[in-house]
């Protein structure tokens, strides 16, 4: 078919002159050469209006936060709507909107230039317009959304101008090559051959190349124009090569890291950030797979986990990390990262790559830890903890603050510290202590208090100023001990140090200090204090089979018959298990002690009715005399357990007398000094 028309034109293409062959040739040669310029040009200068109206679009948004920030936070929707109106009056600004967070939504927009450029030009430029939408962070608090949409209507039209004078350019230059062919063919074709050279090197990207003047008026200005499209097509591609440089000094300065990859999942580009906790280099890592230089797992199983720049590229969406995600450099050192990867799409949506975003958790975290755990300590502190502002206004309070005054923390809000003001205190003394406080920092002392039921209370009360950077007071904390409370705490604590928790006896630190003032009372009366070393019989038993509980209301009783048995000036401990140790002082006999160890066996061996059960058990003791056995009250003790060894070998429920002369604990020493309780056979 093809072969058929070209023979078809061959015998009318033979009969053309040779001036209509080259001006036919040349015409169409310019209308090749100047379409494609046409189409090269047109086609960069949309790409650079587009970038244009991006960067426009951007700057207008940088310049719009700013200025409406203040009015902003002080609600006044009346200077932020002016502004508004004063960005809409922009002739690429289709309308500016801003919506706070309870919705409330103030727009300025100006009216819609006439689009001049038709419909088929406008699809093959691609340049749309377009919008941007920022949220209006102030100190970390939302205050609304602020879009802006740019109308692409000017550059469109500019363009379409533009288009037009070019494409007349190529009519012209039509025009001028089927009258002047004459002058192309005797001047030659060097004009031509030149602008054809660097027609070609704007196609292949080379835009430093220009075409020298030469040739007719015609071809010159051609020339001209050429040169001046090239000009800007040129422009047009430094622009967008400081645009990508700008976008590559930004991503390496911003804090979090970024890693961007193709549709492949092939590493493309890595800012230093990424390059640090990856520890791949920017250089080496590119061409490389994202899962060879993003490792990550599970921080709770320890498995790997897929990175996500796979599924975005499938889905087209942005997929944040999992949580508790562990990044593994390639030295091995793991760190807790957060982040998410989006699409990278052109202009008409078609995915390019993909942007990764992740930043280190490891500060983030301790941060986190070291506020909960100052936040626990606030809570869980024994003592009231009040936080006022500069101007004494409260702002905080703990559980603790609540229980000591009454006063629950709403009620608090809002008030100063006069409100638990007793009026014990005159003005003076608050002088004084603010002026220490302004002076020092600090103060502390004993102050008198009001609850909410009007009762006042004493506490101890330190206060203290937390100033700022600039050295302002910003915050003042007092904290409140409860003296009865403290003086209560002091005396459980007393009473856990120096007696049995069971059965509320003395033990055996608080006997150590009886026994050195009975041993110094003895040795200036001249009387004779017994050191009675007691144990129960037959009580384990009794815990095996009754347990425990049944074990301890036993002890308990047991206590309680000793204490009621021996006189006042007389102590009972509990060294621990079924083991007591009784002081019996002032004793002037041993007939008189005998009464006394006699009354205790009796005592002890009374029945004990505990739940409806009848539980029997008997004591053991050894005595030793003071001074007879002239000796520290560690050995006394020693002796006297001596004793009871010797009374648990003659048969129980009996006391045995610790012989000095004898040495207690040898048979045929001791059993003479074994003694049944009465009625025992």
């Amino acid at each position: 078919m093809k072969q058929a028309g070209f023979c078809f034109l061959s015998p009318f293409w033979e009969r053309l002159p040779l001036i209509t062959r080259v001006m036919l040739t040349a015409g169409l040669a310019m209308v090749v050469a100047g379409s494609l310029l046409l189409f090269v040009s047109t086609g960069k200068e949309a790409d650079f209006a587009h970038a244009q109206i991006k960067e426009h679009l951007e700057d207008e948004m940088e310049a719009l936060l700013p200025a409406i920030s203040e009015w902003a936070v002080l609600g006044d929707y009346a200077n932020i709507e002016q502004v508004l109106r004063m960005k809409a009056t922009h002739a690429d600004i289709q309308s500016v909107v801003w919506t706070n967070a309870r919705g409330k939504t103030l727009e300025a927009g100006d009216q819609d230039v006439a689009l001049r450029a038709p419909g088929w030009f406008l699809r093959w430029i691609h340049v749309s317009p377009l919008q941007t939408s920022r949220a209006l962070l102030i100190g970390g608090r939302d205050y609304g959304q602020v879009t802006i949409r740019m109308t692409a209507v000017p550059a469109q039209n500019r363009l379409w101008e533009s288009f037009l004078d070019h494409l007349g350019i190529l009519v012209l230059a039509l025009g001028i090559d089927f009258v002047g062919v004459l002058f192309v063919l005797r001047n030659g074709l060097r004009p031509l051959v030149a602008l054809t050279e660097s027609a070609n090197q704007v196609a292949r990207g080379d835009y430093v190349g220009r075409v020298p003047p030469q040739g007719s008026p015609e071809l010159l200005s051609v020339i001209a124009a050429f040169n001046r499209m090239a000009d800007g097509v040129a422009a047009a591609q430094g622009a967008l090569h400081a645009e990508a440089e700008r976008l590559a000094v930004t991503l390496s300065s911003i804090g979090d890291a970024v890693i961007a990859t193709d549709t492949e999942g092939r590493v493309e580009f890595m800012n230093p950030v990424a390059a640090a906790l990856t520890g791949w280099g920017g250089a080496e890592a590119e061409g490389l797979s994202i899962p060879e230089v993003f490792v990550i797992i599970s921080e709770t199983t320890r498995e790997k986990e897929d990175c996500p720049v796979g599924r975005v590229v499938r889905e087209g969406a942005v997929v944040g990390l999992a949580d508790h995600i562990l990044l593994v450099s390639r030295d091995g050192v793991e760190r807790p990262i957060a982040g998410s990867s989006a699409p990278i799409r052109r202009a008409d949506g078609h995915i390019t790559g993909t942007v990764l975003t992740f930043r280190d958790q490891t500060e983030e975290r301790r941060t986190r830890a070291r506020l909960t755990m100052a936040a626990s300590v606030f809570e869980n502190s024994l003592n009231g903890v009040v936080i006022t502002d500069a101007m004494q206004r409260i702002v905080e309070v703990n559980a603790a603050f609540t229980r000591i005054t009454g006063y629950s923390r709403a009620e608090a809000l809002g008030q100063t510290p006069r409100l638990v003001v007793s009026g014990r205190q005159d003005a003076s003394f608050y002088v004084a202590m603010w002026s220490e406080i302004r002076a020092a920092g600090q103060w502390h002392g004993e102050v008198w208090d009001r609850n909410k039921d009007g009762e006042a209370f004493p506490v101890e009360l330190a206060i203290a100023s937390v100033k700022g950077e600039d050295g302002s007071v910003i915050h003042y904390i007092g904290v409140l001990s409860d003296i009865p409370q403290l003086k209560a705490q002091e005396a459980r604590l007393r009473q856990m140090a120096h007696y049995d928790s069971l059965t509320g006896l003395p033990n055996r630190a608080l006997l150590a200090d009886r026994m050195k003032v009975a041993l110094a009372q003895a040795e200036r009366s001249g009387e004779k204090l017994a050191v009675c070393y007691l144990d129960l019989d037959g009580f384990k038993p009794v815990n095996d089979t009754c347990g425990h509980a049944t074990g301890d209301r036993l002890l308990e009783e047991v206590a309680r018959r000793l204490r009621d048995t021996v006189r006042g000036g007389d102590t009972v401990a509990r060294l621990g298990g079924d083991e007591f140790v009784l002081l019996l002082a002032n004793t002037t006999d041993m007939e008189q002690c005998e009464i006394s160890l006699s009354r205790i066996l009796q005592s002890v061996a009374r029945p004990c009715l505990i739940d409806g059960a009848e539980l029997n058990v008997t004591a053991s003791i050894g005595v030793t005399l003071f001074p007879d056995d002239k000796a520290d009250a560690d050995i006394l003790l020693r002796h006297a357990d001596q004793a009871l060894y010797v009374a648990k070998e003659a048969g129980r429920n009996r006391y045995c007398l610790f012989n000095p002369g004898h040495h207690a604990g040898a048979p045929e020493g001791a059993e003479s000094d074994a003694k049944d309780t009465p009625g025992d056979t």
